[in-house]
């Protein structure tokens, strides 16, 4: 009986862990033709690894993704052209560059 008491609050704090760090309803990239608002919240339903790769979703993308040429991965406007223009074609969406890149 003790066991499972334990394991019940056990699952108990880990869901309200992970309750409590939930992300932001939307996420603002800074560009130079015009900020980038994702709403992070209307893409909840995709699953996270396409954006969030190798599982990690505690760190900003540019933690990687900083464009300096130490860096062993694309500029951040490669990677975020990559993965948000492919998928939205993907899924048949149409729109210009202004849609996206307000001023």
């Amino acid at each position: 009986m003790k066991k499972l008491v334990v394991l019940l609050a056990v699952f108990a704090v880990v869901g309200i862990a992970m309750y409590a760090i939930a992300a932001p309803d939307q996420v603002v990239f800074e560009a130079k033709n015009g900020n980038v608002t994702f709403e992070h919240a209307k893409h909840a339903g995709a699953d996270c690894i396409t954006c969030h790769h190798e599982g990690s979703n505690d760190a900003s993308c540019r933690s990687c993704h900083d464009g300096t040429a130490a860096s062993s991965t694309k500029a951040p406007r490669g990677e975020f052209h990559t993965f948000c223009i492919d998928c939205h074609k993907g899924a048949g969406m149409k729109g210009t560059c202004n849609e996206c890149h307000k001023r």
